[in-house]
C-alpha cells in the first residue's frame, strides 16, 4: 500500500512577478499625469491600459507550493493566483542524501559555502517558521531544497529515509 501526504503552503512570488506589477502601476501614474497635463484622450488609453495590466499581473503575487508525498518521493507544484498549477520538480527517495532541520549549523554553513551548492527555496521564508531541508545531488554539486513540512510531512519523510534523517 502506497503512503501518501500532501500539502500545501503559501510560497514568496518571483521578482519578476513583482517588478510586473509595479511597471503596471507606473503605467497608471503615467496615464493619470498624461490626463491632467498633456492629452486628456491619450492618457484615458495610457491609464485603462495601466489598469488592464494591474489587474492582470496583481494576482501573481499569489504564491502557493503543493508538496505531494507518495513514499517517499516528493513533488513540488507552484500554484500562480490559486489558478495556474505548474509543477515545478521532483525528488526520488533513491536521489535524497539527508533531511535536517534548514536552521541548523550544518545546512547554514553548507548554504554560505555556496560554491558548490544550489539553493531551491520552496517556502515563504518566514523566519519565525521551522524549515527542513532535503539534500539532493547532481555532478558534484550539493542541492538543498528548503521545505516547509508539517509534521505529518516529517514523519512520511522519516519512515522511509531511516538512517538520512537527521531530524
Amino acid at each position: 500500500m502506497d503512503k501518501y501526504n500532501e500539502r500545501l503552503v503559501k510560497g514568496k512570488p518571483d521578482a519578476k512577478d513583482l517588478a510586473l506589477v509595479i511597471a503596471s502601476a507606473l503605467v497608471v501614474l503615467v496615464g493619470i499625469y498624461l490626463i491632467i497635463f498633456v492629452t486628456f484622450s491619450f492618457g484615458v488609453l495610457v491609464l485603462a491600459l495601466g489598469v488592464f495590466c494591474v489587474g492582470s499581473t496583481f494576482g501573481n503575487l499569489s504564491v502557493e507550493y503543493e508538496y505531494t508525498l507518495t513514499n517517499g518521493d516528493i513533488d513540488i507544484a507552484k500554484i500562480i493566483a490559486m489558478k495556474k498549477r505548474k509543477a515545478i520538480g521532483s525528488i526520488k527517495l533513491g536521489d535524497i542524501l539527508c533531511m535536517d532541520k534548514a536552521d541548523s549549523n550544518k545546512v547554514t554553513h553548507d548554504i554560505q559555502e555556496g560554491a558548490d551548492t544550489i539553493l531551491r527555496n520552496y517556502t515563504q521564508n518566514d523566519p519565525e517558521a521551522s524549515y527542513y531541508a532535503i539534500y539532493t545531488g547532481e555532478n558534484n554539486k550539493k542541492i538543498i531544497s528548503i521545505f516547509d513540512f508539517d509534521e505529518k510531512c516529517v514523519e512520511h519523510m522519516k519512515f522511509y529515509l531511516k538512517t538520512k534523517s537527521l531530524v
